[in-house]
């Protein structure tokens, strides 16, 4: 696993830039009504469980590694990939998990725009610390090329047959081959950042400059044995920390993993986890964490198995038990600009292109007082803007924020950092 400081960075971008926010929780990926279960008595069952297998990897091609990833210039030197995730939205979309569940979330909640919904993608991929992320299937390059005419977007002159696409309001940059694209973005502050690090994705996938799976051994192992589901995290340590379980962190972990699967019967949650070489996984100890985590206790079935330094866990919970209708149908995906007036301390927001939001939903987030000019709107569609003073916001970035139906989760869907522009 990347040393702490390295994620605390990872993390910090990751909220900057204006990713799904960790908040949401990894309990969220639930539903909010938890019907069926009983309530929370620490006891857990132990069984043999039969989830889907998964798939062979097919995603992490994307990811450089951490050497070959640009970095701005203040940036810590091990900076670099820590955090993946990966989510099939079309699959998760007809899941029990529904379009609202946390891996499709964060894959695709920093996407702006471009044709076609992030329901129809076939696999989406987000490398966390870089603000990189990689979509599969459902559109080609003119459906790209329509997408963000009349955008801020401008023709950037293509790079190594991809076309590619970018804007300065806020750094962001897109290419685009046929049924893949890659996206990124970056701050006002290092504005050629975004471009860079579509340029690296690229050279990754096509092999001209090392993987994070030919840098980092644990992290190939990892993957070996998580492979592919309709949801991944790679990276995480699931008994702690950044997984916001309660139960107590094993500290010993390499790197270890969470994946989302589904049958016709069952929700699944399987933990892969890596410890270092020479030692045993420590079966009794990731007993003792599992009590603590609510998942586990609200599971049917905990299945694990050990094989010398790994560990697999399985939480089984029946499909019934899952309802995600009150976190509706997922996240709007939009195509937002933005513009500053220094003069004036405000920013206007504006929805450029894509799918209409309720405005109820949406919020600006870190401006005090709390602004809601969204509330002069029904629906906030192609066209519509806001405006916001920003002298108050204590120095944090602006946030679009959108919240769920049931208001158990949101996630920012775009964020600004006016101080940038003054730097």
């Amino acid at each position: 696993m990347p040393p702490s400081d390295a994620l605390d960075h990872g993390r910090r971008r990751f909220l900057k830039t204006g990713g799904a926010t960790l908040t949401v929780g990894l309990t969220t990926a639930l539903a909010g009504c938890q019907s069926g279960i009983p309530p929370l008595s620490g006891q857990l069952n132990f069984g043999r469980i039969d989830a889907p297998q998964p798939t062979a990897d097919g995603y992490t091609r994307w990811v450089p590694a951490a050497a070959a990833s640009p970095t701005s210039d203040d940036a810590d030197e091990d900076d670099g990939v820590d955090h993946v995730w990966h989510a099939q939205p079309a699959r998760l979309t007809e899941s029990p998990f529904g379009a609202a569940s946390l891996p499709v979330g964060i894959t695709t909640g920093r996407l702006d725009h471009f044709g076609v919904g992030y329901r129809t993608y076939e696999r989406a991929v987000t490398a966390l610390s870089s603000s990189v992320t990689i979509a599969v299937g459902g559109f080609d390059r003119t459906t790209v090329a329509d997408a963000v005419d009349g955008t801020g977007y401008e023709e950037r002159g293509g790079y190594r047959g991809w076309a590619t696409y970018g804007r300065d309001d806020l750094p962001r940059s897109v290419a685009v081959d046929d049924s893949v694209l890659v996206y990124a973005q970056s701050g006002t502050d290092e504005p050629d950042t975004a471009r860079r690090r579509v340029e690296t994705t690229i050279d990754a996938g096509e092999g001209r400059v090392p993987r994070q799976t030919e840098a980092e051994p644990a992290f190939a192992t990892l993957v070996e044995r998580a492979a592919s589901r309709p949801g991944n995290w790679l990276g995480v340590s699931p008994f702690g920390g950044v997984a916001g379980s309660d139960g107590p962190e094993l500290d010993s972990l390499a790197t270890s993993s969470i994946s989302w699967d589904f049958d016709d019967e069952a929700v699944y949650f399987v933990y892969d986890l890596v410890f270092p070489e020479g030692t045993q996984a420590p079966e009794r100890a990731i007993k003792d964490s599992l009590r603590g985590q609510r998942r586990a206790v609200e599971s049917s079935l905990i299945d694990i198995e050990t094989d010398g330094r790994f560990a697999r866990v399985e939480l089984r919970r029946p499909a019934r038990t899952v309802d995600s209708s009150g976190r509706g149908d997922g996240h709007p995906q939009i195509t937002w600009g933005v513009e500053y007036d220094r003069t004036s301390q405000q920013v206007t927001v504006r929805h450029e292109a894509g799918e209409t939001a309720d405005a109820a939903r949406l919020s600006i987030g870190n401006v005090a007082p709390e602004a809601t000019p969204f509330a002069k709107f029904d629906r906030f569609e192609p066209g519509d803007s806001v405006t916001v003073q920003v002298e108050d916001s204590g120095g944090l970035p602006l946030r679009v924020v959108y919240t769920s139906p049931d208001g158990d989760s949101s996630m920012t869907l775009f964020s600004y950092d006016p101080a940038e522009e003054d730097a």
